[in-house]
């Protein structure tokens, strides 16, 4: 069985971030997009896709709490990128 590659994208649903995400997609990685606006969640979703291979998460990285529960659960359930 052949397992996809993992990429984890902080700030993956504008900008820069976005641009890599799709670009990634694009070369079949399994994505893990993080970004604390959900509007850009939803900006996301329509132009990258929201096709199973792709996984958003919406919170504030400055929260140190749900940032460890959210990798917790992302590395847990997909696995951690390498």
């Amino acid at each position: 069985m052949n397992k996809k590659n993992l990429a984890l994208i902080i700030g993956g649903a504008r900008g820069i971030g976005l641009t890599i995400s799709s670009e990634l997609r694009k070369k079949d990685y399994e994505l893990l997009i993080f970004d604390k606006s959900e509007l850009n969640i939803k900006k996301a979703k329509e132009f990258i896709g929201d096709d199973g291979s792709t996984h958003y998460f919406c919170f504030d990285l400055l929260n140190q709490s749900l940032t460890d529960e959210k990798l917790s659960y992302a590395f847990k359930t997909f696995g951690c990128p390498s």
